[in-house]
């Protein structure tokens, strides 16, 4: 005899089954293949971002305060895949509350409390390749942050304040830059995608900028990241000064890149100019004394006679092939050729030679490490 209730039980548990057995064999759909995007905005229309800035400190040099703050910043550590797996950039000035923005048109893609990371920021940013690069912003103040995922922002936007959320011992922005190639941004994990060097970004960016100011030829692109290392190298200057391509350049600024690219051991203190005095006599170079000779722009003369010298010395190592510069380029700036040479006295007035740019200043610098120049290079 069976019972009702055991009845109900049964036809229940049926039931129950043959909804599965239907779920499990029903034909696989479109939609199911493609799940809907976690966002609202397809990469396709991302708006272009056609200029980066810094997104701490001054706009085109975290080095400086930004307008209405009293300190710039540093880095304080900086990418290291092998052992801690640190990603990105930590800049900081040792203060909290200093302003975020976001470094290039974009739109949001996260903006929440995550992980090790504390407040964050996620921005994808489309470039002219159709390349899209996400920048992340992390260790923000908490209550800070003013936008939401699907929102769209400008570069040098204010975004949030600068914190310690999260995994960090002080106060400091930790800046990332991922590669996500053409995918999707609102359907791929950007945490699984190749780090970039967020200085390389910026700088390389910023070329059409650079050289568009004095009206030439830009060397090729792949030379564009050593031209703005060169320009801006941390570790000479203490800051990441990218902008001023135009400026004057100073004897001083310019014996310290040589000086930087002529040193076996890498140092980080920027040398004084009687220190430079002394390292460049040990190597052939004759500089000027004076008080004012360091702050006094270096001319062409100057700095070609100071780079040959270097040259036959074998003191300046060679910039890997891609990043040469061709003979070629420097005549179209009506700029020397760098070649090996002891002849001549040093030019240290200017005379009637111009005083070089800290552009073209440190395209001669990239021009003479890419001594000695391939056949056909000089096109």
């Amino acid at each position: 005899m069976v019972y009702p209730r055991r009845t109900r039980q049964l036809s229940t548990l049926l039931a129950v089954v043959l909804a599965v057995c239907a779920f499990v064999a029903r034909p696989v759909r479109a939609e199911d293949e493609n799940p809907t995007p976690l966002g609202p905005t397809p990469a396709a229309d991302l708006p272009l971002a056609e200029q980066f800035v810094s997104p701490v400190g001054d706009p085109s040099d975290f080095a400086l305060p930004a307008p209405g703050e009293d300190r710039g910043y540093i880095i304080t550590r900086g990418i290291q895949r092998k052992h801690d797996r640190h990603l990105g950039l930590d800049l900081s000035n040792r203060e909290k509350g200093g302003e975020v923005r976001a470094p290039a048109d974009g739109v949001v893609i996260e903006s929440k409390r995550y992980a090790g990371w504390g407040q964050l920021v996620v921005i994808a940013h489309r470039l002219a390749t159709g390349d899209c690069v996400m920048s992340l912003l992390a260790h923000l103040q908490p209550g800070s942050v003013s936008v939401q995922p699907g929102d769209r922002v400008v570069a040098g936007q204010p975004l949030a304040l600068v914190g310690q959320s999260g995994h960090a011992t002080g106060p400091h922005l930790h800046f990332e830059m991922r590669d996500l190639g053409h995918a999707d941004p609102w359907r791929t994990l950007w945490e699984k995608a190749p780090v970039l060097d967020p200085l390389r970004v910026l700088g390389s960016h910023l070329e059409d900028v650079l050289f568009g100011l004095s009206g030439h030829h830009a060397p090729n692109a792949m030379a564009s990241a050593e031209f703005l290392r060169v320009l801006g190298d941390a570790s000479v200057t203490g800051g990441s000064k990218i902008g001023d391509p135009g400026a004057p350049l100073t004897r001083l600024e310019f014996y310290r890149w040589l000086d930087a690219a002529s040193q076996t051991r890498v140092t980080t203190a920027a040398p004084t100019w009687k220190r430079l005095r002394q390292r460049m006599a040990r190597q052939g170079v004759s500089l000027p004394a004076g008080r004012t000779a360091d702050s006094s722009p270096v001319s062409v003369e100057e700095a070609q006679d100071a780079l040959s010298r270097l040259l036959a010395a074998d003191r300046l190592p060679r910039v890997a092939e891609s990043s040469r510069v061709a003979p070629g380029e420097l005549r179209q700036r009506s700029l020397p050729v760098p070649a090996p040479s002891l002849s001549g006295t040093t030019q240290w007035t200017l005379g009637p030679t111009p005083a070089l740019t800290r552009g073209d200043g440190a395209l001669l610098v990239l021009a003479a490490r890419s001594w000695p120049f391939a056949a056909g290079a000089a096109h």
